[in-house]
């Protein structure tokens, strides 16, 4: 009779077992339905409808393309800084509005400048010396000192 109890036990521990799996089923079901009826689904559905649209993309494209790293206006203001640190422009702002610069322009317009450019031509080409053409040799003299005194 131990044999025949036992086997029963056995039968009734696994009918205990699949009622245990059936009510956790039913209970997952009356979750399910709960969340079905909550409308959070729905929601999903129509965000990712939203979400995987072509003009969601699109859009998404473009405003990911629109950081400013990637702008031409990024890229000018860069450029712009580099060439704040260049030293050629630092020295164009510096001489731009000197008084040097401007005394520098006022000689450059005068007609002894000029002149004493053309007895250089002729002295360096060696048409004009000393002994060749007193006269002009004292004016070429005379400029040089007259240019390298107002210069100063």
């Amino acid at each position: 009779m131990s044999i025949f109890l036992s086997f029963k036990l056995r039968r009734a521990s696994n009918t205990n077992k699949f009622e245990r799996r059936r009510n956790k089923l039913q209970s997952d079901y009356e979750k399910y339905q709960v969340f079905l009826k909550s409308g959070k689904v729905d929601k999903y559905r129509d965000l990712e409808a939203v979400v995987l649209s072509d003009t969601f993309q699109k859009n998404k494209r473009e405003i990911e393309n629109k950081s400013y790293k990637k702008s031409s206006l990024y890229h000018e203001e860069k450029e712009l800084k580099k060439l704040q640190k260049s030293k050629k422009i630092k020295t164009y702002f510096k001489v731009k509005n000197s008084s040097d610069l401007e005394h520098f322009c006022k000689i450059k317009e005068t007609p002894e400048l000029k002149e004493f450019i053309e007895l250089k031509k002729k002295v360096d080409a060696g048409t004009l010396t000393k002994k060749s053409d007193l006269d002009e040799w004292n004016k070429y003299e005379k400029l040089k000192r007259y240019l390298i005194s107002i210069t100063k």
